[in-house]
């Protein structure tokens, strides 16, 4: 009997793929507890050996991008299991005993990331169906799929072959369904909202070895919270962004509501401190540890709103019923604040934005924040009725 769950597109160091790939592990520890997790991660792997030891689940690297392209061939691939690198003996090992590939990606297929990313994306299903091993894409967002140039006739039968093996492939938008589905016809592809959203409560003990304290703040009452994100400063205008920041910071003030800066991705922190030297009123300051998912899910609650640009920001704060002001950067976030009735408070940072409007906007949320709560509660109760890990079956 095959003995592992591998998880692919997870990673620790972004809460968002963090929470997916903990929600991952502590499903299939409650499901299958006597199949071992591995997280295929290259960040990850890098982690000192205390660090990686912590978890219940193990982390491996996967093969060099070439080898990788070469493993999904039987042939390529035995020449490469004699005078291959150790990770790509290791993986190949790995993929003889796995049950099932669980990829976690958020948003990963698509020409938005360039060929590299979408063969990388494509070769893992290639080598999983070369083992014959089941694979299960979560709900994620697809495309957009315009690639160009000598290759691309190449990648599109890439993406129809290996999406079609996918036992599921779950969409998160109506866009990405519409172009698997409709386009590509992927007849395996659903809709299915976020697994964030779709999770009520981790079991830590299913994710830690031996499980931490969780660290906590005292957040005084009527807080907000402001969670960038350095992709929106490069679809948006960094200058009329921080204008915008500086105009909320304002509104709250006058509010007498405190602003609490938090980056959701270690890569943000630095707009923080940046978002933090701009503003000249006092009512603004950083919350700089970095916080696990399960820290910044029990750190969400003590806030009215949040407003926030990284979609998982949103969902988390969604999945705790915390409403949100979005300054997003693609159709996921639209589909996100229409799926819990609160389109109004989305704005698209592509276009100019409106610092005013979302200053507006802001303000309205002081007021009415109570409102939008029982709207998003409402929407999880529908939104749990069903779980995508239903669908795993082993």
């Amino acid at each position: 009997m095959k003995k592992y769950i591998v998880i692919t597109g997870g990673q620790l160091f972004n809460k968002g793929a963090q929470a997916m790939t903990f929600i991952t592990a502590d499903e299939m520890a409650k499901r299958y507890p006597d199949k071992e997790v591995v997280l295929l991660s290259n960040m990850d792997s890098r982690r000192g050996k205390e660090e990686r030891e912590q978890y219940t689940f193990r982390i491996q690297k996967y093969p060099g991008a070439l080898q990788l392209l070469l493993l999904k061939n039987k042939l390529t691939a035995a020449v490469l299991r004699r005078i291959g690198a150790p990770e790509t003996k290791a993986y190949e090992a790995l993929m003889k005993e796995t049950a099932a590939v669980i990829d976690v990606s958020g948003y990963a297929l698509g020409s938005n990331w360039g060929y590299k990313k979408t063969i990388f994306y494509l070769t893992r299903i290639a080598v999983a169906r070369r083992h014959q091993i089941p694979v299960y894409l979560m709900p994620q967002s697809f495309g957009p799929f315009h690639y160009k140039g000598i290759a691309a006739p190449f990648v599109k039968s890439m993406i129809r072959k290996n999406l079609r093996y996918a036992k599921e492939v779950m969409c998160r938008e109506q866009d990405g369904y519409k172009l698997v589905h409709d386009e590509y016809g992927i007849t395996n592809a659903t809709l299915a909202p976020d697994l964030v959203l779709q999770n009520a409560e981790i079991d830590p003990a299913n994710v830690y070895k031996n499980v931490p304290v969780l660290w906590t703040k005292d957040i005084p009452e009527g807080s907000v919270a402001l969670i960038p994100n350095q992709k929106a400063m490069l679809y948006g205008k960094p200058e009329v962004l921080y204008e915008m920041y500086i105009k909320i910071a304002e509104t709250l003030e006058a509010r007498q509501r405190k602003l609490w800066l938090i980056y959701h991705s270690a890569e943000d922190f630095e707009i923080c401190k940046e978002i933090r030297s701009r503003c000249s009123t006092s009512n603004v300051q950083i919350i700089e540890e970095e916080l696990s998912c399960l820290a910044f899910d029990a750190l969400v609650k003590k806030f009215d709103f949040v407003i926030a640009s990284r979609f998982h920001a949103v969902v988390h704060a969604y999945r705790n019923a915390v409403p949100a002001v979005v300054p997003g950067w693609a159709v996921k976030y639209r589909e996100l604040l229409d799926l819990f009735g609160q389109g109004a408070y989305m704005f698209d940072v592509r276009s100019q934005i409106d610092a005013d409007a979302v200053a507006a906007a802001v303000a309205d949320m002081c007021d009415t924040y109570p409102e939008r709560k029982e709207q998003i509660r409402n929407g999880l109760i529908q939104i749990r009725e069903k779980n995508v890990y239903d669908k795993i079956l082993l």
